[in-house]
């Protein structure tokens, strides 16, 4: 048993005489503590009186404190993962379920029918987009590629909304291309990556799945 504990002292035991009795007091193997009072005695005594002539106490504390630094490091590595990940996550997306299909190769949706080309599904005859949606904006990036992005700005989104916190503003593209702009705050995103070019904000575009299985575009959250 002795053998199989972590780091027991057992050069104490190698000074113990030959006739020796160990006995196990505690042993708690999920945080490795051990315990244990070895007794000892000369071969004249235990054959005449049998008292022990060596006694004492030793435990595994070191192996302890460093199990109990480990584990105390990986909770601490969790929880600051945790909390990044958390604060990253844009506040302002929208709770809406989105769920599309369409046929990017046709001529109902013709300004997608090549690499480049961009197109507002909500402005689609046919295109049925959630009320909690300001609209869907679908790029093209390559020809088996495509981005799909949220028309509501990232960055204060409601801040060009008249009193009843309606007709709020959308993200532009037209002339602005390869940028989707918010006309609001002047704020440019690239259209390849959703990401912030030019003005302030800690968000990028709002951005939805956008699969393409060479026939049909499925765009989703």
């Amino acid at each position: 048993l002795l053998s199989r504990l972590p780091k027991i002292q057992l050069s104490h035991i190698n000074m113990l005489p030959a006739k020796s009795n160990i006995t196990i007091n505690r042993w708690h193997p999920g945080i490795f503590i051990f315990t244990a009072k070895v007794t000892g005695c000369i071969e004249s005594s235990c054959m005449q009186n049998k008292k022990p002539v060596n006694s004492f106490k030793f435990s595994n504390y070191r192996s302890m404190i460093k199990y109990t630094k480990g584990l105390l490091f990986i909770l601490l590595l969790i929880v600051g993962l945790f909390a990044c990940n958390k604060s990253n996550v844009n506040p302002n997306i929208p709770h809406v379920v989105i769920n599309l299909t369409l046929d990017p190769n046709s001529t109902i949706f013709q300004e997608l029918n090549t690499v480049g080309g961009w197109l507002y599904l909500d402005e689609v005859p046919g295109m049925v987009i959630p009320s909690a949606s300001r609209g869907v904006i679908v790029y093209r990036q390559e020809l088996n590629e495509f981005k799909a992005y949220e028309r509501q700005p990232p960055n204060d989104p409601f801040k060009c909304c008249d009193n009843q916190g309606r007709n709020c503003g959308k993200l532009v593209v037209g002339e602005y291309y390869p940028f989707a702009m918010d006309t609001c705050t002047n704020n440019l995103y690239l259209m390849n990556d959703g990401s912030l070019f030019q003005g302030e904000g800690r968000y990028p575009l709002i951005e939805y799945y956008a699969v393409y299985d060479g026939n049909l575009l499925h765009v989703y959250n």
